[in-house]
């Protein structure tokens, strides 16, 4: 649950924690039930709701292959 994670861990791609959401719940609860109500009155997920982003970190200088990341 959301309540039960530790604020400043976990950003996102949009740069938001946890401690964003739950300080600012009040006003961000209307969209995330907007959200659900959608997909779950349509069975469709909005264009761009599904977004993910990946980053590789390298684990060493001058990485030769996927593994050394």
């Amino acid at each position: 649950m959301v309540w039960d994670c530790e604020g400043g861990k976990s950003l996102g791609p949009d740069r938001y924690n946890f401690s964003f959401i739950k300080t600012f719940w009040h006003i961000l609860k209307f969209d995330f039930v907007k959200a659900l109500k959608d997909f779950h009155s349509n069975e469709v997920i909005s264009k761009g709701r599904n977004a993910s982003f990946i980053s590789i970190i390298r684990k060493r200088d001058n990485p030769q292959g996927l593994g050394k990341f």
